[in-house]
Protein backbone atom coordinates (compact mmCIF):
# COMPACT_ATOMS: atom_id res chain seq x y z
CA UNK A 1 0.00 0.00 0.00
CA UNK A 2 1.15 3.55 -0.40
CA UNK A 3 1.06 4.27 3.30
CA UNK A 4 3.57 1.30 3.79
CA UNK A 5 5.68 2.60 0.85
CA UNK A 6 5.82 5.52 2.07
CA UNK A 7 7.17 4.37 5.84
CA UNK A 8 9.53 2.24 4.25
CA UNK A 9 11.08 5.09 2.10
CA UNK A 10 11.78 7.41 5.50
CA UNK A 11 13.12 4.15 7.16
CA UNK A 12 15.69 3.58 4.73
CA UNK A 13 16.19 7.36 3.88
CA UNK A 14 16.88 7.30 7.98
CA UNK A 15 19.21 4.28 7.62
CA UNK A 16 21.40 6.05 5.03
CA UNK A 17 21.43 9.38 7.21
CA UNK A 18 22.78 7.67 10.04
CA UNK A 19 25.27 5.23 8.59
CA UNK A 20 26.71 8.70 6.68
CA UNK A 21 26.66 10.31 10.14
CA UNK A 22 28.77 7.20 11.62
CA UNK A 23 31.03 7.06 8.40
CA UNK A 24 29.96 4.06 7.85
CA UNK A 25 30.96 4.47 4.17
CA UNK A 26 31.87 0.55 3.90
CA UNK A 27 27.98 -0.88 4.92
CA UNK A 28 26.60 2.45 3.17
CA UNK A 29 28.59 1.14 -0.27
CA UNK A 30 27.07 -2.76 0.30
CA UNK A 31 23.90 -1.49 1.13
CA UNK A 32 23.93 1.02 -2.53
CA UNK A 33 25.36 -1.81 -4.65
CA UNK A 34 22.56 -4.51 -3.09
CA UNK A 35 19.60 -1.85 -3.81
CA UNK A 36 21.70 -1.32 -7.62
CA UNK A 37 21.83 -5.02 -7.88
CA UNK A 38 18.38 -5.93 -6.90
CA UNK A 39 16.54 -3.28 -8.35
CA UNK A 40 15.01 -3.50 -5.42
CA UNK A 41 10.99 -1.17 -5.95
CA UNK A 42 8.17 -0.35 -3.89
CA UNK A 43 4.70 -0.99 -4.55
CA UNK A 44 4.48 2.14 -7.04
CA UNK A 45 7.80 1.03 -9.17
CA UNK A 46 10.21 3.71 -7.44
CA UNK A 47 13.17 2.12 -6.68
CA UNK A 48 14.75 1.77 -3.32
CA UNK A 49 18.18 3.22 -4.29
CA UNK A 50 16.44 6.52 -4.87
CA UNK A 51 15.43 6.82 -1.01
CA UNK A 52 19.06 5.25 -0.08
CA UNK A 53 20.36 8.54 -2.31
CA UNK A 54 18.07 11.14 -0.63
CA UNK A 55 18.82 9.61 2.67
CA UNK A 56 22.68 10.52 2.24
CA UNK A 57 22.50 13.51 0.09
CA UNK A 58 19.38 15.75 1.43
CA UNK A 59 19.15 17.53 4.67
CA UNK A 60 15.65 18.68 5.52
CA UNK A 61 14.35 21.95 4.13
CA UNK A 62 13.73 23.53 7.87
CA UNK A 63 17.20 22.58 8.92
CA UNK A 64 19.92 25.44 8.90
CA UNK A 65 22.34 25.56 6.29
CA UNK A 66 25.19 24.80 8.82
CA UNK A 67 23.82 21.32 8.42
CA UNK A 68 24.05 21.69 4.82
CA UNK A 69 27.31 22.31 5.30
CA UNK A 70 28.33 20.03 7.57
CA UNK A 71 26.90 17.12 5.19
CA UNK A 72 28.88 18.37 2.33
CA UNK A 73 32.01 17.83 4.81
CA UNK A 74 30.81 14.59 5.61
CA UNK A 75 30.22 13.55 2.24
CA UNK A 76 33.69 14.88 0.91
CA UNK A 77 35.66 12.97 3.63
CA UNK A 78 33.46 9.79 2.17
CA UNK A 79 35.07 10.89 -0.66
CA UNK A 80 38.67 12.04 0.19
CA UNK A 81 38.80 7.92 1.86
CA UNK A 82 36.74 6.33 -1.08
CA UNK A 83 38.09 8.65 -4.32
CA UNK A 84 36.42 5.98 -6.90
CA UNK A 85 33.29 5.66 -5.11
CA UNK A 86 30.18 6.23 -7.65
CA UNK A 87 27.94 5.75 -4.58
CA UNK A 88 29.62 8.90 -2.71
CA UNK A 89 29.82 11.29 -5.97
CA UNK A 90 26.41 10.97 -6.67
CA UNK A 91 25.27 11.59 -2.57
CA UNK A 92 27.65 14.41 -3.00
CA UNK A 93 25.78 16.11 -6.37
CA UNK A 94 22.53 15.68 -4.83
CA UNK A 95 23.80 17.04 -1.74
CA UNK A 96 24.91 20.19 -3.71
CA UNK A 97 21.66 20.48 -5.98
CA UNK A 98 20.14 20.38 -2.56
CA UNK A 99 22.15 23.27 -1.36
CA UNK A 100 21.56 25.04 -5.29
CA UNK A 101 17.97 24.87 -4.35
CA UNK A 102 18.39 26.32 -0.80
CA UNK A 103 20.41 29.01 -2.31
CA UNK A 104 17.93 30.34 -5.06
CA UNK A 105 15.66 30.20 -2.39
CA UNK A 106 11.25 29.48 -2.54
CA UNK A 107 9.67 32.80 -3.84
CA UNK A 108 8.52 33.66 -7.41
CA UNK A 109 11.86 34.14 -9.54
CA UNK A 110 11.46 38.18 -9.87
CA UNK A 111 11.78 38.00 -5.81
CA UNK A 112 15.24 36.11 -6.11
CA UNK A 113 18.54 37.97 -5.84
CA UNK A 114 21.81 38.03 -8.14
CA UNK A 115 23.25 36.86 -5.22
CA UNK A 116 20.97 33.91 -4.83
CA UNK A 117 20.81 33.41 -8.53
CA UNK A 118 24.63 33.24 -8.27
CA UNK A 119 24.91 30.97 -5.28
CA UNK A 120 22.52 28.21 -6.61
CA UNK A 121 24.20 28.30 -10.11
CA UNK A 122 27.59 27.93 -8.52
CA UNK A 123 26.24 24.95 -6.20
CA UNK A 124 25.19 23.19 -9.41
CA UNK A 125 28.57 23.73 -11.07
CA UNK A 126 30.29 21.99 -8.27
CA UNK A 127 27.39 19.33 -8.10
CA UNK A 128 27.89 18.88 -12.32
CA UNK A 129 32.04 18.98 -11.47
CA UNK A 130 31.28 16.26 -8.96
CA UNK A 131 29.32 13.93 -11.28
CA UNK A 132 32.08 14.33 -14.31
CA UNK A 133 34.73 13.20 -11.71
CA UNK A 134 32.56 9.41 -12.30
CA UNK A 135 30.89 9.82 -15.60
CA UNK A 136 32.69 6.87 -17.00
CA UNK A 137 30.93 4.65 -14.37
CA UNK A 138 27.42 6.45 -15.40
CA UNK A 139 26.22 2.97 -16.74
CA UNK A 140 26.44 1.19 -13.53
CA UNK A 141 24.36 3.20 -11.51
CA UNK A 142 20.74 5.19 -12.37
CA UNK A 143 21.46 7.39 -9.49
CA UNK A 144 24.19 8.96 -11.53
CA UNK A 145 21.22 9.94 -14.21
CA UNK A 146 18.92 10.78 -12.04
CA UNK A 147 21.14 13.40 -10.46
CA UNK A 148 22.07 14.73 -13.88
CA UNK A 149 18.78 15.05 -14.85
CA UNK A 150 17.96 16.69 -11.61
CA UNK A 151 20.87 19.41 -11.92
CA UNK A 152 19.98 19.70 -15.64
CA UNK A 153 16.95 20.97 -15.04
CA UNK A 154 17.78 23.62 -12.61
CA UNK A 155 20.30 24.85 -15.35
CA UNK A 156 17.58 24.79 -18.07
CA UNK A 157 19.49 22.56 -20.46
CA UNK A 158 17.90 22.65 -24.06
CA UNK A 159 15.15 20.33 -24.43
CA UNK A 160 17.23 18.02 -27.32
CA UNK A 161 20.15 17.58 -24.80
CA UNK A 162 18.03 16.75 -21.93
CA UNK A 163 15.80 14.57 -23.31
CA UNK A 164 19.40 12.65 -25.15
CA UNK A 165 20.76 12.51 -21.38
CA UNK A 166 16.89 10.40 -19.86
CA UNK A 167 17.08 8.33 -23.27
CA UNK A 168 20.66 7.37 -22.31
CA UNK A 169 20.19 6.99 -18.99
CA UNK A 170 16.45 4.85 -20.24
CA UNK A 171 18.27 2.55 -22.56
CA UNK A 172 20.34 1.33 -19.44
CA UNK A 173 17.97 1.67 -17.12
CA UNK A 174 14.23 1.12 -18.49
CA UNK A 175 12.21 0.67 -15.04
CA UNK A 176 14.09 3.50 -13.66
CA UNK A 177 10.86 5.88 -13.04
CA UNK A 178 12.68 8.73 -12.04
CA UNK A 179 13.85 9.11 -15.38
CA UNK A 180 10.37 9.20 -16.53
CA UNK A 181 9.31 11.31 -13.44
CA UNK A 182 12.18 13.82 -15.23
CA UNK A 183 11.13 13.83 -18.22
CA UNK A 184 7.56 14.87 -17.78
Amino acid sequence: TPNESLVESIRIEKEARNLLLANRFEEIERRAAQYRHTKAMYADGFWKLGSWYRGLGLVPRSSLDAQWTARIKKLQAWIKQKPKSITAHIALARAYHDGAYRARGGGWADSVSDAQWKLMYTRLEQATSVLAKVKAQRTLCPGWYAAALRIAKLQNWDRADFTGLANEGLRYFPQYHDFHYSMV
